[in-house]
């Protein structure tokens, strides 16, 4: 009973929040009919404000719907407890990543503060985003010591040791992509008991997911060595645990990790070709699996975090098809930018 107490306005919300997921079948009219009215589909998938303030060009088209997700895992995240409510809005902390990675690519480069501010996301409510700070620090020097004054220590800390190191845009991302994981995880052990119990099976498929691609795209496309690749993974208790992924780094063909793999993941991947072709079952998988927490379960936290998985999807697809549209594409290239998702129903 405490969980359903606890957790019945989440549940109420997300429900609420849920309707706003159509089918993708429901986007190929936008495919097919670019010049056609098609606010009654924005409505109904809750993005109204893609017109009535049509965004100038793809970049504010990004923004807005970046903005919509930061501002429905604000409201989400009302009234539950601090552990809960941070684990929710760390998941829209990824644009608060992605600003960081552009921010250091132009202290780097040398760009001014103005030039800057107009490749970042605002994240307008998100609480504790220090993206001004960073902004106007004087040089990298300075950023670095920002974020180990604030709630990004560990992260920064990294940062200064890779930059130290190297310049390489792919490891200072490498290490970002590592940081924002590796909270997620640290977010989830930190939950009370009965949220931990229904949050982690989910982001567990999620990391060994994430895990293998990373070590895939590190030992097969950039040639690490098997311990650089397997010191950038994130550890957790999914089927890929240490030894596990200690086992798959020293392997240096796909065929060969693909054959080391558990049952339950190989059967996914079975005869995926290239890392790009494991990365788009995986997404998919994940589609499904976050589609099953959704719809198959009750007055949990596990819950909010599939509905911010499948709406993050159904925007990117949704900018896909809106960019696609603007640049005047054929139909069919559209399709195949989207990932064929439109032709799908979420299991």
């Amino acid at each position: 009973m405490r969980a359903v107490s606890e957790y019945s306005f989440l549940h109420a919300r997300v429900s609420t929040l849920a309707a706003q997921l159509q089918p993708p079948a429901t986007l190929e009219p936008l495919i097919d009919e670019p010049d056609a009215d098609h606010t009654g589909y924005f409505a109904a998938a809750g993005l109204a404000a893609l017109f009535e303030q049509p965004p100038a060009d793809a970049r504010e088209l990004e923004q807005t719907l970046a903005g919509i997700l930061v501002g429905e895992a604000v409201r989400l995240g009302r009234g539950l407890n601090p552990a809960a409510r941070e684990l929710i809005h760390h998941f829209v902390r990824r644009f608060e990543m992605v600003n960081l990675k552009i921010l250091i690519r132009c202290k780097i480069a040398g760009c001014g503060a103005d030039e800057i501010r107009e490749r970042l996301f605002d994240l307008g409510d998100l609480p504790g985003s220090d993206g001004e700070a960073l902004l106007q620090a004087e040089d990298l020097n300075e950023c670095l010591r920002l974020l180990e004054a604030g709630r990004h220590a560990m992260l920064g800390r990294q940062l200064r040791q890779v930059l130290g190191e190297s310049h390489e845009v792919f490891l200072v991302e490498a290490a970002i992509d590592y940081g924002y994981f590796s909270t997620l995880v640290r977010l989830v052990n930190a939950l009370p008991f009965n949220d931990r119990q229904s949050v982690h099976p989910f982001i567990a498929h999620v990391i060994d997911q994430i895990n293998l691609v990373w070590l895939m795209r590190y030992r097969l496309g950039y040639g690490m060595t098997p311990p650089h690749a397997y010191f950038l993974l994130v550890r957790t208790g999914g089927q890929l645990d240490r030894a596990r992924l200690a086992a798959l780094a020293q392997l240096d063909t796909l065929d060969a990790m693909l054959e080391a793999l558990p049952p339950a993941i190989a059967g996914v991947l079975q005869g995926a070709a290239s890392v790009s072709e494991v990365e788009d079952r995986f997404n998919l998988l994940r589609e499904r699996q976050a589609a099953n927490v959704l719809h198959h379960s009750t007055f949990n936290l596990a819950r909010a975090l599939a509905y911010l998985l499948l709406r993050e999807h159904q925007m990117r697809t949704v900018h896909a098809v809106l960019k696609g549209r603007t640049l005047r594409l054929p139909a069919d290239l559209i399709r195949r930018a989207v990932g064929g998702a439109t032709g799908q129903e979420a299991a």
